[in-house]
C-alpha cells in the first residue's frame, strides 16, 4: 500500500517509512498498520506520529496525530506544502482518488484517549519520545521550564546530546538562568552518580548579524510577523553552525497548560478551556507551519516531545479533570523541583524566546504587524 506525494519544489524528510524517488516521495503505511483491518481508530492514532497515507483501492485515508507536524494541504491534483489548498487536520481524512484526482469524502475529528496519570507519567512519556530520536539531538536550552525539563530527561536517560543558548544582548535573562542551571547540574549529576553526556555552547549574536538574517527571512518567506521573525532568528542562530539533524523543541506546555497571561488572569473554567483550545489550534495551524518553514529550508527535523500523542493525552486529562493542577504549568515544574534544582529555576516565569534571548530589543517596533 503506497501513495505518491509530490513535494516539489520543497524537500523534506518525514520519517523512516518515506523514500524519495525523483521529485516525489513514496509514503507507505506505517509498519504498525500492516494488520490494517484489525486495528481500531484509537490504536492507529496511538502509534502514529505526523502523517501516514494509506491507499486502499481508490480511497486514500490520511491519519494524523493530534498535531500533524508536517503541514500538508490537498487539491484535486494532489498534496502539497504551498499553502494553496485545504489543510489536512488532526484525525482521519478520507479522499476518493479516481481519474487521477483527489475528492474529499469525509473527516473524522481527532479523539482523545484518557488514562490514569501517575507522578512520573509526564517524564516517562517524554523520555520515550526522546528515545526515538535516531541521532544525537540538539536542544535549545533557554532557561525556561519547558526546555529545562527536556534537558533534565536527557540527563537522566544518559544519552549524548548538544545544548545551545542564544543571546542577542550581553547578560540576557536566558543566559543568566542557563548559567545557574549548568552550575547546579554539575553538582546534581555528581550527587546522583550520573555522567555528563552533553556539551553546551553559548552564542552571542551581534545586532548586525541579526538584522542581516531578518532581511534574509523576509526575502525567503512570506507573511511573517515581527514575532515570527524574532523566533525564526533564534532557531537559526541556535542551529545553523551545528550538524545535528534533529532539533528538540519545547513547544506545547504553554498552549496546553495555560502558560499565557490572558489565561492566567481568567477564573471561569469554561472560558479557560476555550482559551486553551484556541491556543492548541494555533499550535497546529500557525506555530508548526512557521517552524516547518525554517526546518525545511535548513534541512533539519524538529522533534516536539510535548506534542506526542501520549503526552498530549496527559495534558488533556488534566484539562478535563484537574484545572488546579495545570495552573502555572505545575506538571512541568514539579519534576524539575524533584530533581533538585532550586526555586529560581523550577519556578521561573515564562519568557518568550524572542524576549528571553534579547532578540526583541533589537527590533524596537514592538508590534506584530506584517513586515
Amino acid at each position: 500500500m503506497k501513495f505518491t506525494l509530490t513535494l516539489s519544489p520543497f524537500s523534506v524528510e518525514c520519517d523512516s517509512f518515506v523514500t524519495k524517488q525523483g521529485d516525489s516521495y513514496l509514503i507507505s503505511a506505517h509498519q504498525t498498520l500492516k494488520d490494517f483491518n484489525q486495528l481500531t481508530y484509537q490504536q492507529m492514532l496511538s502509534e502514529l506520529s505526523s502523517f501516514t497515507f494509506v491507499q486502499i483501492t481508490d480511497v486514500v485515508k490520511v491519519f494524523t496525530d493530534c498535531h500533524g507536524q508536517i503541514p500538508i494541504q490537498f487539491t484535486p491534483s494532489g498534496f502539497n506544502m504551498n499553502n494553496n489548498g485545504s489543510q489536512i487536520l488532526p484525525g482521519v481524512t478520507t479522499l476518493n482518488f479516481t481519474n487521477n484526482e483527489l475528492v474529499f469524502i469525509s473527516y473524522v475529528q481527532f479523539e482523545h484517549r484518557y488514562y490514569q496519570i501517575t507522578t512520573d507519567s509526564l517524564t516517562n512519556e517524554l523520555k520515550q519520545e526522546l528515545q526515538k530520536i535516531p541521532e544525537k539531538p540538539l536542544i535549545m536550552l533557554s532557561g525556561g521550564v519547558d526546555s529545562t525539563l527536556l534537558f533534565l530527561c536527557m540527563l537522566e536517560m544518559q544519552i549524548e546530546f548538544d545544548a545551545v543558548t542564544v543571546s542577542f544582548v550581553n547578560t540576557s535573562p536566558d543566559q543568566i538562568t542557563v548559567d545557574q542551571i549548568l552550575e547546579e547540574t554539575t553538582l546534581l549529576l555528581e550527587q546522583k552518580g550520573l555522567k555528563k553526556m552533553f556539551t553546551h555552547t553559548k552564542i552571542l549574536v551581534t545586532e548586525e548579524a541579526y538584522k542581516q538574517q531578518i532581511n534574509q527571512f523576509k526575502k525567503q518567506f512570506e507573511n511573517l510577523t515581527v514575532m515570527d521573525l524574532n523566533l525564526l532568528s533564534v532557531w537559526h542562530f541556535a542551529t545553523h553552525q551545528y550538524n545535528n539533524k534533529y532539533i528538540v523543541s519545547g513547544l506545547g506546555p504553554d498552549e496546553y497548560l495555560g502558560g499565557y497571561k490572558k489565561i492566567k488572569g481568567c477564573s471561569n473554567q469554561d472560558e479557560i478551556k476555550a482559551l486553551i483550545q484556541k491556543q492548541i489550534e494555533q499550535t497546529h495551524n500557525k506555530n508548526i507551519i512557521r517552524d516547518f518553514k525554517f526546518a525545511n529550508s535548513s534541512n533539519k527535523i524538529l522533534v516536539y516531545p510535548y506534542l506526542a500523542y501520549n503526552v498530549t493525552q496527559i495534558f488533556q486529562k488534566l484539562i478535563e479533570t484537574d484545572m488546579e493542577e495545570i495552573k502555572n504549568k505545575k506538571p512541568v515544574r514539579d519534576p524539575i523541583f524533584a530533581f533538585g534544582y532550586n526555586e529560581q529555576i523550577f519556578n521561573r516565569d515564562k519568557r518568550a524566546a524572542q524576549f528571553g534571548s534579547g532578540a526583541a530589543k533589537i527590533i524596537k517596533s514592538g508590534g506584530y504587524d506584517f513586515v
